[in-house]
This record gives C-alpha cells, structure tokens and sequence, in this order.
C-alpha cells in the first residue's frame, strides 16, 4: 500500500473543515436572516425564503430549524389574520393546523 505524505493529509483536513465552516456560516446567516425578517413582521417572506431553502437543505438539522421557523411564521399570520378580521376562524383553525404540521415535522427531525 501506498503512504500519503502527512502533508497531504493534513491539507485534505484544512479544506474539508473549511468547506465545513463555510457552510455553517452560510447556514447561521440564513437563520439570522431570516430572525431580522421576523422582527420585521415580515411573515409572508419568510414563507417564501424558507420553502425555497428545504428544497436544498440537506441536513435534517437545518431542516428542522427552517421548518420551526416556517411554523412561526405560519402561527404568526394565522393570529394576525383572524386578529385584523382578514380570515375567517375557521380559515385561521386551517392556518394553525399547517403551522403545527411544520413544527411536528421539525420536532421529528431534531427531537
């Protein structure tokens, strides 16, 4: 068997982690992103950020992290819908059952 050099070795560890690192930080940038839009009241857009970001998250971690924050986001609009007069209590019920389908969805991948 061929020995790789150590050097080697260590240099595939330093561009592995660091791809790794990039990606958490790409990661925790979305999730910050996505905080500041909810302090925003900006519901709406967090729907539309997170369904186009579980459609390449593949980690069942991050996934379970948008999708707690979709169910926010849907509980949100729910309660502000029937608040304002805008839905209907039954259309608000329909809401609340789509945002805890979200949030059991999160629990199941990150207990």
């Amino acid at each position: 068997m061929k020995r790789v050099p150590l050097s080697y070795l260590l240099s595939l560890l330093l561009l592995v982690g660091g791809a790794a690192v990039a990606e958490a930080d790409a990661d925790a940038d979305l999730l910050a992103r996505i905080e500041r839009l909810h302090e925003e009241d900006r519901h709406t857009s967090i729907l539309a950020l997170v369904d186009g970001e579980l459609g390449r998250a593949t980690d069942s971690r991050q996934r379970a992290e948008l999708l707690w924050r979709k169910a926010r986001a849907q509980l949100t609009l729910a309660d502000y819908g029937v608040w304002r007069g805008e839905l209907s209590d039954r259309e608000g019920i329909s809401r609340l059952e789509e945002a805890e389908a979200s949030a059991a969805q999160a629990i199941e991948l990150a207990p």
